[in-house]
């Protein structure tokens, strides 16, 4: 639609990854939050001693950020390619 709108392939871009950013960012923080507190649950429900309490949310934080980042990243590669090779 922006493309018969007459927008630049560039300008249709930048929109693209805006929006991908909203749509990942806001899920990729919310799970990041949810490890965290989880992490910290179990920790508090089992009575495990708070030595190793932040390396393992630390584990959990950086899992979560590691597979939101490369579904991120696939996902930007294969917008550029539909906005590249769309419709003629």
């Amino acid at each position: 639609i922006l493309r018969r709108l007459g927008v630049r392939q560039a300008d249709r871009e930048k929109a693209m990854m805006q929006m991908l950013k909203i749509s990942f960012g806001t899920p990729c923080l919310l799970a990041m939050i949810h490890s965290v507190i989880i992490t910290a649950g179990i920790y508090l429900q089992m009575n495990l001693p708070w030595e190793k309490a932040f390396e393992n949310i630390a584990l959990s934080f950086g899992v979560v950020a590691v597979v939101y980042v490369i579904y991120y990243m696939v996902t930007c590669a294969g917008s550029r390619y539909v906005l590249g090779h769309g419709e003629r």
